[in-house]
C-alpha cells in the first residue's frame, strides 16, 4: 500500500472588510447641534442655561410657591438667560427683586401674541441645556464621564 496520504489543498479563508458608515445616533446628534444652538429674544442674545442660571430659576420657582405655570417658568428662563453674569450674581441676594424686575420686564417686552414664542424658546433652551450634559459612558465594564 502506499504511505503518502494525500490531502486536498484547503484554500486559506479571506476576510474582506468593507466600510459601512457608522449609523448616526440621534443623541448625539442632538447634542452636537445644542452645542452649537444660538439664542435671542428680539435680537438680543441670550447666555447659555448654565448651572448656575438653572439654580436661580429652581430658586425663583420656590418664591412663587407651588403654582408655578409653563409661561412663568419659561418667562424666568429667559430673562435669566439675557440677563449678564455679573449682574445675576449681584441681584442673586435679593431674589423677591430680581422676581420684580423679571415680571417688569416681562410687561414691557413679552405681548400676549409672544406667549407660545417665548414657551418654545425657553423649551429648547432647557432641552438643549439637557443633551450637553456630560454622561457616563461604559468602559471596561466601568462607568466614567466623557
Amino acid at each position: 500500500m502506499n504511505d503518502i496520504e494525500l490531502r486536498e489543498e484547503q484554500p486559506e479563508s479571506v476576510t474582506i472588510l468593507i466600510d459601512q458608515p457608522t449609523p448616526i445616533d440621534p443623541h448625539e446628534k442632538a447634542r452636537e447641534n445644542a452645542f452649537d444652538a444660538t439664542y435671542d429674544w428680539k435680537g438680543q442674545p441670550l447666555g447659555p442655561f448654565t448651572s448656575g442660571r438653572r439654580r436661580e430659576w429652581i430658586r425663583l420657582r420656590s418664591l412663587d410657591g407651588v403654582d408655578n405655570s409653563l409661561l412663568d417658568d419659561a418667562t424666568k428662563i429667559v430673562w435669566l438667560c439675557l440677563a449678564p453674569t455679573d449682574e445675576l450674581i449681584a441681584k442673586r441676594r435679593n431674589p423677591e427683586a430680581m422676581s420684580a424686575e423679571i415680571w417688569k420686564w416681562a410687561d414691557a417686552n413679552v405681548g400676549n401674541d409672544e406667549n407660545e414664542t417665548l414657551l418654545n424658546l425657553a423649551d429648547r433652551i432647557v432641552t438643549d441645556s439637557q443633551s450637553t450634559r456630560a454622561v457616563p459612558i461604559p468602559s471596561n465594564g466601568a462607568e466614567s464621564g466623557n
